[in-house]
């Protein structure tokens, strides 16, 4: 029993999403002997695990990089409010306007995309 031609597509998109070179999914989706897809398919496998891997080791040195920075240069945020009066005895400007939203918070799939393009 062959496969569906809609599901043989799927699996050729598939395929692609994942960085399996177009000449490689051609190959697949025309033959003819389960030797040439398995074959195929165990080269991409490999060629995922080296990707995984190589992603790994990255975000392992983002890792030291940040730790390293943080570690040398601690920085204590203060989140509480101050209210209390200055030196001159008025109280101080927060940092945004009263009766004011604060705006909106962007997204963690913005922060993701601005990152991607360095912003």
């Amino acid at each position: 029993m062959r496969a569906a031609p809609e599901a043989v597509e799927s699996v050729g998109g598939a395929l692609l999403e994942q960085g399996m070179p177009v000449e490689e999914v051609r190959s697949i989706l025309d033959a003819d002997d389960p030797a040439v897809v398995r074959r195929h398919l165990e080269l991409h496998r490999e060629r995922l695990a080296e990707r995984l891997e190589e992603r790994l080791r990255t975000v392992d040195r983002m890792e030291r990089l940040l730790l390293e920075r943080t570690e040398a240069h601690p920085r204590v945020e203060n989140t509480s409010i101050n209210v209390a009066a200055n030196s001159s005895g008025r109280l101080e400007k927060p940092p945004w306007s009263p009766g004011k939203g604060t705006g909106s918070i962007p997204s963690s799939a913005a922060r993701a995309r601005a990152l991607r393009a360095g912003t």
